[in-house]
């Protein structure tokens, strides 16, 4: 029994190590350069690896060199059995302008192995709530949204292309 604790104590420890040292950074910038291909790049950052975590500060982020927001803070959480993205205070590109408000309070994405075939997502800002899930066996998204008051007198023309369930929120289902 002791040998038992004691190998899975150091299993523990190997595995917190591991977490703890493990590259960040340049894992950061390798991802950064797999998005590249489809337009996306992201500049002016600021990392800083906490260790457990990985913080991005003031990232500017363009699709297809037109630039569609600024993210206060990032912070990256790979756990392995846990895995999360959150995001603070992020301002949309003005073009968008015409669909949906500009400025997203939070967002939060995470995996877990509890649902290893689904992504999660929940973002709150000025146009309400919402929940997304996508489907990585099914490769389909399920967007559910919870809209504000300037969602519904401003946006109307956004709200119509989803379809409203009994709950008074908006949905928007998707098979790529």
């Amino acid at each position: 029994m002791k040998k038992l604790m004691k190998f899975l104590a150091y299993c523990l420890f190997f595995i917190i190590a591991l977490i703890y040292f493990a590259p960040k950074i340049s894992a950061y910038y390798f991802l950064e350069s797999q998005i590249k291909p489809f337009g996306v790049i992201v500049s002016g950052e600021d990392l800083r690896d906490n260790g457990f975590s990985l913080e991005i500060e003031n990232a500017d982020i363009s699709f297809k060199a037109i630039e569609s927001a600024k993210i206060k803070e990032i912070h990256v959480k790979i756990y392995g059995v846990y895995n999360g993205v959150s995001f603070e205070d992020i301002s949309l590109s003005s073009t968008v302008a015409s669909f949906i408000p500009l400025h997203v309070t939070s967002a939060s994405v995470t995996h877990t192995i509890i649902d290893p075939l689904n992504v999660h997502a929940f973002i709150e800002g000025e146009f309400g709530e919402a929940e997304a899930t996508y489907d990585i066996l099914a490769n389909g998204v399920k967007v559910t949204l919870k809209p504000s008051d300037i969602m519904l007198k401003k946006y109307k023309s956004t709200l119509r292309s989803l379809s409203k369930n009994g709950n008074g929120e908006y949905v928007y289902e998707k098979t790529f």
